[in-house]
């Protein structure tokens, strides 16, 4: 059912009639959310999330929807390549890049499934060479990218946002998404705008 919606909201993006509804989100909120749905899921319940988030949290300029959906499919997309009995970690911060500039920045990391762990389902998997690695980066190794990935990056990208992974020489897999600071809502621009 998410693969047949995902499929729908591509097609939308591709034909330009896809419309955000925009509005101040509580962060927190939407990450609780986002975790509960991925919970529900029989297969994911068994999986550990710790979620580090900053104190004070500003509210972030999103379609509510379309960042939730951003946020699940991150977490499915870190459930199928996690080790077993590792945890997936998500942090939420307003960060600065390298310019200097206010961010909100995402970050999911986690353990990845060791090779001689991989299931014999994966056994036709393909390499995948991600243009963000530095060279004390492994390949990482997956069945698919899968469309709800593609989603993902085709939403933040939406948003005016970036898509970023890294894999480190340990196997630590980091996932890091980021919006710009245009999005970041401070009690004082409310009041303003009040």
């Amino acid at each position: 059912r998410q693969m047949v919606a995902d499929i729908l909201n591509i097609a939308a993006v591709e034909e330009g009639v896809l419309i955000l509804h925009e509005r101040p989100v509580q962060v927190a909120f939407a990450l609780h959310r986002a975790i509960r749905y991925f919970h529900e899921i029989p297969h994911h319940r068994h999986l550990e999330i710790k979620l580090r988030l900053d104190d004070q949290l500003p509210k972030i300029i999103v379609d509510e929807e379309r960042f939730n959906q951003i946020l699940l499919n991150l977490l499915i997309n870190a459930a199928a390549h996690v080790s077993p009995g590792s945890a997936i970690v998500v942090e939420a911060m307003v960060d600065k890049n390298t310019k200097g500039e206010e961010e909100y920045l995402f970050m999911l990391k986690y353990n990845l499934l060791a090779p001689e762990h991989r299931k014999p389902e994966m056994k036709d998997e393909r390499r995948v060479i991600l243009p963000e690695r530095r060279e004390d980066e492994h390949t990482l190794f997956i069945q698919s990218e899968g469309i709800n990935l593609a989603m993902t990056r085709m939403l933040v990208t939406l948003h005016q946002g970036g898509v970023e992974t890294q894999i480190s020489g340990n196997h630590v897999c980091r996932v890091y998404v980021r919006f710009p600071g245009k999005r970041i809502l401070r009690p004082s621009a409310r009041r303003k705008a009040e």
